[in-house]
């Protein structure tokens, strides 16, 4: 007992604590029981989780595992927690020795001035750069890194620990590529059923069928593409398999020439946990690339070999998979990044949607142990929404889908969940939802009509709720906007440098600026115009300038704003009436002489009467208004003149001006005609695209039932030929 507790003392808070959870999961029990029921002991607050407790409180709980005495009904279970106490302590040892002499830490990249001699004695760097260590080195900066493989319990019965090899940047690792096959037991949901390894060139290194121990619950065969057939005859088992593996991974060679071997894989933790092997280094294809916008998702392999690979993977065998398959395209991922002159960065979600049926569903999970359908039917109608029709799974694995009539109802049922919304790693909404407990049957009075005692509340449950799909039924979404808002700003500022807001200068000591393109804060002119907008104060209101057409710095903006507002600006109208006039007095002068030469004398005549009548009078008294009532009447005699000669010639040209307005009219009428035509071509154009879309949604479907019906036959003929062979299997025997 000592001993264990030299050990204890030797182990970091963070070893302390994972082996408190460890022990807390297991339920294991000491002398004072659970690790809760000790805290009950030690009248201990702050809750269950052991990262709350000093480190003595944590050590008294350990030792109290340590050193439990065997007591009527308990012996079997205080053994087993003496007995995982010790593995710990012994697994807590071997860490911290392979620490201590640095054995698993990624070596540094030789400095600059020793790069071409490193290169020449190492193939770990591609010509581009990236080398096998910098993709270890990814793999361990992802987040989910820590609790994936840093806390394989090794210190379990069964698992074994590699030692930790010694890492050297002048040595080339081996790498391997692992994946397995697993089914359903009655001792172990995911039992190892096969083990495939292949080496960098794709090539089958090791290959094996794994009979599971207990019996098969089941082989998932759709799945792993193992069935009852193949397993007969297989002896192999999980140790077998474990040892094999250990045996591939270890140096090719004992001392320092010894190469040491990188583990590859696509989530390799849990090939690693049904083969019950604790192994570093590793590159995890999971960890390695990721989607814009969902920085904690991980693709699936099969996306990623479509989307860097260009390769279709799993179109054989109805879709099972294949562990040779998927070994060797995860190492063909680490060879094409090896190739890369720098790392593949975040990569676009496939555009995939969720089958319309799973719409009509809510994901119910982080279900607490004993909840029943009635808990969650009783929970759905508390939130006042509409009441699920059936639910797939097993409430045992803590998740469930609820199922609804169609995908309003579900919808309705999540909306009318109370609480925040949230978004989880691939973008789909969640809420928290409590399980209201169930009202207790009523009690009877107590004697004397006391009224009975209350019983004791339950302590409130919650799970969580989430939806199939994001957005429109897309698989994929995003997890927040502040990615896009940070982008937008980002490209916002890479351009142009802010300017002033306000500028001095211009005529009239005008001011204005810039800003994004646009005058703003405009003065005033030299005659009191606005020229920042460029209409003048108190005139007739021209059209502003259109945002973005002005890029001058705030000076000369604000000097072509102040001489605009001095000048004014005078509308369209105006300027084309004054255009016309000009041209009108122009031809007339030029048409008729005549009239230009007696209007001459007429005005001529007017002016000397006004003259002599002006010269005649008296100073200081008014003039008589008798010639000006003259050269008037004079005036409109000749207004009359002018406008029967117009009359005149216009008689003479009216066959001119029939045919102008003629060719006006069918000018109008051109104008029309296009236009309509214009319309009618829009109309066919989106008639014809109604159609076409109508006609592919049609094929689509017709592919998707052809596909169903196929994939339902072979699935009757497998299951026929099955049968046929099952029964001639008995035939055989019952004639033997």
């Amino acid at each position: 007992m000592a001993k264990d507790k030299d050990l204890v003392a030797d182990c970091t808070i963070e070893q302390i604590v994972a082996l408190v959870k460890a022990a807390q999961n297991k339920k294991h029990v000491g002398n004072s029981g659970t690790w809760l029921e000790f805290l009950k002991a030690r009248k201990q607050t702050g809750g269950t989780d052991p990262k709350r407790h000093q480190r003595e409180v944590l050590e008294a709980f350990v030792a109290d595992l340590a050193d439990a005495e065997d007591g009527s009904g308990a012996k079997e279970a205080r053994a087993t927690a003496r007995e995982f106490v010790d593995r710990y302590l012994k697994w807590a040892k071997d860490v911290r020795k392979d620490a201590a002499k640095g054995r698993g830490t990624l070596p540094e990249p030789p400095p600059a001035e020793d790069a071409a001699g490193a290169a020449s004695t190492s193939t770990s760097t591609s010509a581009g750069g990236v080398s096998v260590w910098s993709l270890v080195k990814r793999t361990r900066a992802h987040p989910k890194y820590a609790a994936n493989y840093d806390a394989l319990p090794s210190y379990t019965p069964g698992w074994t620990r590699v030692k930790r090899p010694e890492l050297s940047w002048s040595v080339r690792p081996r790498m391997y590529a692992l994946d397995c096959e697993m089914c359903a037991t009655e001792h172990d949901k995911s039992a190892l059923l096969g083990v495939c390894v292949v080496d960098e060139f794709g090539e089958v290194v090791y290959r094996q069928l794994v009979r599971p121990e207990g019996k098969i619950l089941d082989l998932r065969t759709p799945l792993t593409g193992v069935a009852e057939a193949d397993l007969e005859g297989v002896t192999t088992t999980a140790k077998d398999a474990q040892r094999a593996v250990r045996k591939l991974l270890e140096p090719d060679a004992k001392g320092a020439a010894g190469r040491p071997a990188v583990l590859v894989g696509h989530a390799l933790y849990h090939d690693l946990h049904a083969l019950k092997l604790d192994y570093t280094p590793v590159i995890d294809t999971s960890l390695l690339f990721g989607f814009r916008g969902l920085p904690e998702a991980t693709p699936s392999l099969k996306d990623l070999a479509k989307l860097l690979l260009q390769l279709h993977m799993r179109e054989g065998g109805a879709g099972a998979h294949d562990s040779r398959e998927d070994a060797a395209v995860s190492m063909r991922l680490v060879m094409r990044e090896l190739q890369l002159a720098a790392p593949t960065g975040p990569l676009d979600a496939p555009d995939v949607r969720v089958p319309a049926a799973d719409l009509a569903k809510l994901c119910v999970h982080s279900l607490p142990e004993g909840v029943t359908q009635d808990d969650l039917r009783r929970a759905f109608t508390a939130a006042g929404g509409p009441a699920f029709s059936g639910v797939e799974g097993s409430l045992a694995d803590k998740k469930v889908l609820v199922v609804f009539k169609h995908a309003g109802e579900a919808n309705s049922a999540f909306a009318k969940l109370p609480g925040k919304q949230r978004k989880d790693v691939l973008g789909r909404f969640y809420k928290e939802m409590s399980i209201p407990p169930a009202s207790p049957p009523a009690a009877a009075e107590g004697a004397g009509g006391a009224a009975p005692a209350a019983a004791p509340t339950a302590p409130a449950l919650s799970c969580k709720v989430r939806k199939m799909a994001c957005h429109n039924g897309a698989a994929f979404g995003t997890q927040s906007g502040k990615r896009a808002r940070g982008e937008g700003a980002a490209a916002a500022g890479a351009g142009d440098a802010p300017v002033a807001k306000k500028a001095k200068g211009g005529a009239g000591g005008a001011k204005g600026g810039v800003k994004d393109g646009r005058v703003i804060k405009g003065g005033k002119g030299a005659k009191g115009g606005k020229g920042a907008n460029g209409r003048p104060k108190g005139g007739p209101k021209g059209p502003r300038p259109k945002p973005g057409t002005v890029k001058k710095d705030g000076a000369a903006a604000g000097a072509a704003a102040g001489a605009n507002g001095a000048a004014g600006k005078e509308s369209k109208k105006k300027k084309w009436l004054k255009r016309k006039a000009a041209k009108a007095a122009a031809a007339g002068a030029e048409a008729d002489p005549v009239k230009a030469a007696g209007k001459a004398p007429v005005a001529a005549a007017a002016g000397t009467a006004a003259a002599a009548a002006a010269a005649a009078a008296p100073a200081g008294t008014a003039v008589a208004p008798a010639a000006n009532g003259a050269a008037k009447a004079e005036g409109k005699k000749d207004k009359k003149g002018k406008k029967r000669e117009r009359e005149a010639e216009d008689k003479k040209q009216g066959g001119d001006g029939d045919a102008a307005d003629a060719k006006k009219s069918k000018k109008e009428e051109g104008k029309k005609g296009e236009k309509q035509e214009k319309s009618e071509k829009e109309e066919k154009s989106e008639k014809k695209e109604k159609s076409e879309k109508k006609e592919k949604s049609e094929k689509k479907e017709k592919s998707e039932k052809k596909e169903k019906s196929e994939k339902k036959e072979k699935k009757e003929k497998s299951e026929k030929k099955e049968k046929r062979e099952k029964k001639d299997k008995k035939k055989e025997a019952a004639s033997s």
